[in-house]
């Protein structure tokens, strides 16, 4: 689904002007179609968009100030706003959007392209609070000065399984066992994908089926790399059957490791950060796909 208001559709503006408040009484349906509105209106510079968002709005982009600037003003950046879906969390208040920057008609061509962001949108009192544009970057980090390889076989079969396994839905403390499991590699946490699970995320050099096969991808990882997902932001639209996730995931290499992408030594410590969305399927992780 994309979102687009042409810039000279002026009837079309007109008929959107009542798209705030954001939030409207429970009503998902009505809180997404208004949240279009809301996009309508600033890609069409009018000024009544403004009172979508509260009275401290803001907008965070660490290491995207050029988008924070495109989604402050499209027109003035030459650029207009197109939405690939709009995510709306189960609680309510928070959305999730990957956004493309498009170029205006008859604009000059802007000095630095922009693909797409994922944003995650804060809804309080029925406005929009903050915008956060989600992080999308790689860094090294100092290095580990006690690197060692773990055994081969270092699994962490002790604790019993989280109940949130079998539950039937998504939540927050589900995703969050499944990547306490993934973090120790407890191979258990292939037991929160759905059986026919698309993993189409690094490392996977092309899209793997099924959870054996995710297993025999990271067996020989993991027995040289740690590793540790930190989640930045989490909309789970169970509507939908998406979730999106903006994590940091933080790596040490024990040994030698080789990835699609990526050497690493011994030491050698990386973080790299971005969305990753998931599909789900009765309370399960049916697909992987790396956002932006």
């Amino acid at each position: 689904m994309a979102l687009l208001l042409p810039s000279a559709n002026v009837v079309a503006v007109q008929s959107v002007r009542a798209a705030c408040p954001v939030v409207s009484d429970g009503d998902r349906l009505a809180v997404k179609q208004a949240f279009a509105r809301y996009l309508a209106l600033l890609n069409a510079g009018d000024s009544s968009a403004s009172a979508c968002l509260g009275p401290t709005f803001a907008i965070e982009a660490p290491d995207a100030p050029e988008f924070a600037e495109i989604l402050r003003d499209p027109r003035r950046s030459g650029r207009i706003l197109v939405a690939h879906q709009i995510l709306l969390d189960d609680g309510g208040l928070q959305l999730a959007i990957e956004m493309e920057a498009r170029p205006l008609d008859g604009a000059s061509p802007p000095r630095k392209t922009i693909a797409r962001r994922t944003v995650f949108f804060t809804l309080r009192d029925g406005k929009v609070d903050v915008a956060r544009v989600a992080l999308d970057n790689f860094t090294s980090l100092p290095r580990s000065q006690s690197p060692r390889a773990r055994p081969a076989a270092q699994l962490s079969f002790e604790s019993h399984l989280p109940a949130t396994v079998d539950q039937p839905f998504m939540t927050r403390g589900k995703f969050e066992d499944y990547l306490r499991l993934f973090g120790i590699f407890d191979e258990r946490f292939v037991r929160f994908y759905h059986p026919d699970v698309v993993f189409a995320i690094a490392p996977a050099a092309q899209p793997l089926h099924g959870r054996e096969s995710v297993l025999q991808l990271y067996r020989p990882l993991r027995r040289t790399l740690d590793e540790e997902v930190l989640i930045r932001a989490l909309v789970i639209d169970s509507e939908q059957g998406v979730m999106a996730a903006e994590i940091s995931n933080t790596m040490t290499a024990r040994g030698p490791v080789r990835l699609p992408m990526l050497r690493m030594e011994a030491g050698d410590r990386r973080m790299g950060s971005g969305v990753i969305f998931y599909g789900l399927k009765d309370g399960k992780i049916i697909s992987l796909r790396e956002g932006s």
